[in-house]
């Protein structure tokens, strides 16, 4: 143990003396009325005494609790020492109102050697009961801010100990997501608490606390297995930043990119101007939304006005007919497409190809012989009868799961590595632009790939076991069983090389995943190496050509400074919306009604059919109405319904809909819910685009 200096010791005893006379009978393992057994007061004095001597400096603080024998799977304190320390303690009040004080004196006078330290303190102190006790609100706030504070300001090496500790598979998950839940809603009291004449970018208890949840979320993501992370990425989200409003977010996101944009700005500025941008795990879903449309909206706008400067430029040009010459269209400020369903991906594919300068112009799609005006509702149907076509085995892009396949199940593509020669790159890069569309016009997708292609594509590592299970389960289900296998047999039981495959028409092609990798066995030894080989073969090399030209084409329309605030997972979700399942109840409370009343029949009736759909007619509704079977990313509460009334009459017309405007036509009909049931289910299979085929 690092010595100490005299002054400080002598804190330390004086500190214990004034302890020590603490009124120690108040315990909960017998009433105050009760005689106290001479076996219950050796333990309290005990107890009493091990948190004097243990808690009398963060060096001691720093060497207890630590295992006899150090183990590999757990760094830092032993968790089985600390929670049998602190389960004794918490029924005591006497001994946790002393644990209470010498933590709080430990955070007020942590010494003057802290960097030189392992950092088993923060974990011991992390553990301790104290800050989910019964203190009231401020106090708690206090010496929890004292706590993060410490923490924020250690050497890094405490820092990785923190998290080895809290991602260790032997450390529950659970209590993982039980300090962020204390952390998080601790950031949300110090933004609303925050005076009106400051900014709550100010604070240092802001600043140190989103540094520790920065430690927190290293260990959610290293914390994963073949399912991969059981805490969700939304734990994280401090929703008082939701309520700070629009002006403050964008406010922050500009400061941020200046910030970012001054070559002259040094690191150590960076660090002193706190802004949330930063930290972007700590703004919620929405506000990152709200953040990319706001980039988009400003790169629309400068091409719009590049065009229309271009247009007064050159003003004198003439018209070819009712047609634009190619010149002309380059100068327009929309991206018109002309399309025929017949050939709609031919059509699609030629027109994005010869327009790639003008992607990032406000998109309308007009279909071939069908009257209406695009608002917004033909373009999201044009994105999703493309991306079905493009997803289609019949082009050969994609694997998709066999239907007699354990991995089915997924239901989910991935690129096939066998396309090369088959399938021209161009194609892929088509596809990249037109997702990149999708998320650049904020429309969602019916894109059946899995989160691993959204990490890939904001260049997140993708190399662990849960990132192939979203596609493969089995597989990597099979590979952490050959991680597990305890036996000395594993060459005999597993019969595996170093070796990769692939199928190409029917022929199998094996691919050596080292020098020699088909004729070195994988043993017990070398098994952890062969898994990583396989997992970033299957990921990433085996289809390199295809995803470089898919991620060429995704960032050459959605890229910025707003894309880095997203994580995979957060990308996946405004791309392709979520596929959860549809609570009806919530998405009539979001429907408003137009000619009709909230009691009317037909009202009545078509509620009780949407509720009595299986969830795949349900999720065929909802895209007849909206032109998408996707929830929006940040919640159904975002989808906005309308069901308009035609007439207060019966009919035999069928249901319509206006998707520009989500918007959902009935008549009055009778007949109850069996016949308002077979018209929906007709005008759902029998329509397409403003017309009825």
């Amino acid at each position: 143990m690092v010595a100490r200096s005299s002054r400080k010791s002598k804190t330390d005893e004086q500190l214990a003396l004034r302890l020590h006379h603490l009124e120690l009978n108040g315990t909960s393992d017998h009433s105050s009325s009760m005689p106290v057994s001479p076996d219950q007061l050796a333990e309290d004095e005990s107890i009493t005494n091990d948190l004097i001597s243990t808690f009398s400096s963060l060096e001691t603080l720093d060497n207890s609790f630590l295992p006899e024998t150090p183990t590999s799977t757990l760094s830092g304190p032993s968790f089985e020492t600390l929670r049998t320390f602190y389960d004794r303690i918490r029924t005591r009040p006497a001994q946790m109102d002393l644990l209470r004080a010498l933590i709080n004196e430990l955070l007020i006078r942590p010494g003057e050697n802290l960097s030189d330290l392992k950092g088993n303190w923060i974990v011991a102190i992390l553990e301790s009961p104290v800050f989910s006790s019964s203190l009231n609100f401020d106090e708690r706030r206090e010496m929890f801010s004292k706590f993060i504070g410490l923490v924020s300001n250690v050497s890094s090496s405490q820092h990785r100990l923190l998290i080895s500790y809290l991602s260790s598979p032997l450390y529950p998950s659970s209590l993982v997501l039980s300090h962020i839940q204390l952390l998080i809603p601790h950031l949300s009291s110090l933004i609303l608490s925050c005076p009106p004449t400051s900014s709550p970018t100010d604070l240092w208890q802001l600043r140190s606390g989103a540094k520790l949840a920065g430690l927190y979320l290293a260990a959610r993501n290293s914390k994963t297995d073949s399912r991969g992370s059981s805490i969700k990425l939304s734990e994280f989200y401090v929703t008082a930043i939701d309520a700070l409003g629009e002006e403050e977010w964008i406010a922050d996101f500009l400061s941020w990119e200046e910030s970012a944009a001054e070559e002259s700005t040094s690191v150590e500025n960076l660090r002193k101007e706190f802004r949330f941008c930063q930290y972007p795990f700590l703004l919620s879903l929405g506000v990152k939304k709200r953040l990319l449309e706001f980039e988009n909206q400003r790169q629309i706008m400068d091409e719009a006005s590049a065009a229309m400067r271009s247009n007064w430029n050159n003003s004198y040009r003439s018209f070819d007919g009712n047609f634009f010459s190619a010149e002309d269209e380059r100068q327009m400020p929309l991206l018109v497409l002309d399309i025929r369903r017949n050939r709609l991906v031919q059509d699609s594919l030629q027109q994005i190809s010869m327009n790639r300068s003008n992607l990032r112009k406000s998109l309308r799609i007009r279909f071939a012989d069908e009257e209406g005006i695009d608002a917004g509702g033909l373009r999201k149907e044009w994105f999703l009868l493309l991306c079905r076509s493009l997803f289609s085995p019949s082009y050969g892009m994609f694997l998709t799961p066999d239907d007699n396949d354990e991995d089915s199940g997924s239901n989910l593509s991935w690129f096939n590595p066998g396309s090369v020669g088959m399938v021209d790159e161009e194609d892929y890069w088509l596809l990249g632009s037109v997702v990149g569309m999708g998320c650049y016009h904020a429309d969602t997708l019916d894109i059946p790939l899995p989160t691993v292609t959204y990490k890939k594509l904001l260049g997140e590592p993708c190399t662990s076991l849960s990132d192939l299970a979203q596609f493969r389960p089995s597989l990597a289900r099979g590979l952490q069983h050959l991680l597990d296998y305890d036996q000395d047999d594993v060459e005999e039981v597993f019969c595996s090389s170093f070796v990769g495959t692939y199928e190409v028409f029917g022929e199998l092609i094996e691919v050596e995943l080292c020098e020699g990798g088909k004729d070195r066995p994988v043993t017990r030894e070398n098994r952890r190496e062969y898994v990583a080989l396989l997992v970033d073969f299957l990921l990433n090399k085996s289809i390199s050509t295809q995803f470089e030209a898919f991620s060429a084409g995704f960032n050459e329309v959605c890229s910025g400074n707003a894309l880095s605030l997203l994580r995979g997972e957060e990308l996946e979700l405004i791309v392709r919306g979520s596929d959860e399942p549809l609570d009806i109840e919530t998405l009539k409370s979001v429907t408003t009604l137009h000619g009709f009343y909230d009691d009317d029949p037909v009202i009545t009736n078509f509620w009780n059919v949407f509720r009595g759909f299986n969830p795949k007619r349900q999720k065929q509704l909802l895209a007849f109405i909206t032109s998408s079977d996707r929830i929006p990313s940040t919640g159904i509460t975002a989808l906005r319904l309308k069901i308009t009334c035609m007439g207060r009459v019966d009919s035999d017309r069928l249901p319509t809909c206006h998707s520009c405007f989500n918007e959902l036509c009935l008549w009055q009909y009778s007949g109850g819910e069996e016949r308002l049931e077979r018209l929906l289910i007709r005008a759902m299979d029998e329509s397409e685009g403003f017309g009825l085929r």
